[in-house]
């Protein structure tokens, strides 16, 4: 690796003159298998030391120094992968491929993990072997996620479940199923995506496979959540939690103690959010796990504001910018840059909340995200139009409610055109208003926040009561001037993996 040692152009060439020379005194093919043989078996080594079943291999002390190897060997074991095939070594790359799954979602080197997969899904062809293509397609749909690959990711999960179907594996079916439902559940596919991870959670039950239940669980409570299913999330993240204590895993717990934080906070059991997140986060510290640790910042940083902690909710979302950014992960850091935002508005800083809240709807719309666009914007209208800047908070909530509209997200169009209503009446636009309410009040009652009887809800001040009374929040003294709260949907990310 360049930056350990280098060599002289003259020196380098000598010593290839010399190794032709005495190839075959010198056995170089032998030196370079103990050198596969090398990365192979100690990558192995470990990796098992991020791993939750088995004995840590005594090569590394403990998790620490493991990680701080693949760190500093990460070039290396690439470059090995990629190699091997043309040496001779196919499973080799597979091998790696399965080995340092677990240290490319710690450290979110998705563009190596395709790499690594794309190397391996050839080597697996070419070995003719259909579990390991299989096996390399379903851990492929991973970094393909985190890179927003949907189409992608669902591609490679629908050949994978078919191929476990084909050689009778039922436990590698329900892990692509349920990789295959949250990749439905991030692309807001809701009802598809709940009836395919039942049948995960279902598959993974009768194989006795406790870690892909857990898996299948986190990942059904997400699609509960968006639907606002609150108290069905809670219970399943529950049951991931006491599964992870179980096995011990411990980064699987502090997901989901992060997602049962998340999900409380919505049921408004604050007290109860910030110890479970309080406790994630400790977990996520203890495994050097930054992007997890960010995600349980932002997401503690929207309970210490509805408690009224405003100047720690800021600190908590400064940090978990800094964290995403650290971790590369720009459509996480979007998020907390909208939750800094709702942050400095619930403390009276609208001026100041302008800027993160642009940077957010700025960075969604760079990531192709028109539901995150639009909380941004949403957001975004509440500053402009506390800070007095009515005309700009009119258009701002106005592009909110067509990004809602694009992505087909009813609940949160009828909150944005809500917003809109109470910029117009900022701006003296009543008639405009009244219009906006018109359009609010259906697509709310269908989404089940207001019942057909709810006939107060016909004028602004009366949907702006009404919204309170369902617990909605709702900012400043104006009517209805709605606070989109951005961590209603937070990623188990690694839950994803099976």
């Amino acid at each position: 690796m360049y930056g350990r040692w280098r060599m002289h152009d003259l020196m380098r060439l000598y010593a290839a003159e010399q190794g032709e020379e005495r190839g075959e005194t010198d056995h170089p093919g032998r030196a370079l298998g103990r050198l596969l043989h090398h990365y192979g078996t100690t990558a192995g080594a470990a990796a098992g030391h991020l791993a939750h079943e088995g004995e840590p291999d005594p090569r590394f002390a403990g998790r620490e120094q493991a990680v701080a190897w693949l760190d500093a060997e990460l070039d290396n074991l690439v470059a090995t992968a990629v190699a091997a095939p043309a040496l001779g070594s196919p499973q080799l790359a597979l091998l790696l491929f399965e080995t340092l799954g677990e240290y490319l979602s710690l450290r979110r080197h998705f563009d190596d993990w395709i790499l690594l997969g794309a190397t391996a899904m050839t080597a697996a062809l070419a070995l003719e072997w259909p579990l390991a293509q299989a096996e390399v397609l379903n851990n492929l749909s991973t970094p393909f996620r985190h890179l927003r690959r949907f189409e992608e990711a669902t591609d490679v999960l629908e050949v994978a479940a078919a191929l476990y179907r084909k050689i009778d594996d039922r436990n590698g079916e329900g892990g692509a199923l349920s990789n295959l439902g949250l990749v439905l559940c991030e692309t807001r596919r809701f009802d598809e995506a709940l009836p395919v991870l039942e049948q995960a959670l279902a598959i993974q039950r009768e194989v006795g496979d406790l870690r892909g239940e857990g898996i299948a669980l986190t990942n059904l409570g997400l699609v509960l959540q968006n639907l606002r299913r609150f108290a069905e999330a809670a219970e399943v993240y529950r049951k991931d939690v006491a599964i992870c204590e179980a096995i011990g895993d411990r980064r699987g717990e502090a997901l989901a103690l992060n997602n049962l934080g998340s999900v409380l906070k919505e049921e408004g059991l604050l007290d109860e959010a910030a110890v479970t997140l309080a406790r994630a986060g400790a977990g996520f510290r203890e495994l050097d796990d930054v992007h997890g640790e960010g995600q349980t910042l932002t997401n503690l940083g929207t309970v210490l504001a509805r408690q009224g902690r405003y100047d720690e909710s800021i600190d908590a979302q400064n940090r978990a910018v800094d964290a995403f950014r650290a971790s590369h992960a720009p459509h996480s850091e979007a998020l907390a840059l909208s939750n800094l935002g709702l942050a400095l508005i619930a403390s009276g800083r609208y001026e100041q909340a302008v800027d993160p809240l642009e940077r957010a709807a700025e960075a969604y719309r760079d990531l192709a995200d028109p539901n995150g666009e639009g909380m941004a914007l949403t957001n975004l209208g509440s500053a402009l139009g506390g800070a007095g800047r009515a005309p700009e908070a009119v258009d701002t909530c106005a592009r909110a409610v067509a990004r809602y509209r694009e992505s087909a997200d009813r609940y949160h169009e009828g909150l944005a055109l809500v917003n809109l209503a109470a910029a117009l009446v900022d701006a003296g636009r009543h008639e405009e208003a009244q219009a906006a309410v018109d359009e609010a009040v259906p697509a709310l009652r269908e989404t089940g926040v207001l019942t057909e009887g709810a006939t107060e809800a016909d004028t602004l001040e009366g949907l702006h009561t009404l919204l309170r009374a369902y617990g909605i929040a709702v900012t400043g003294g104006d009517p209805a001037r709605m606070r989109d709260t951005g961590s209603l949907s937070p990623v188990h990310e690694w839950k994803a993996e099976a």
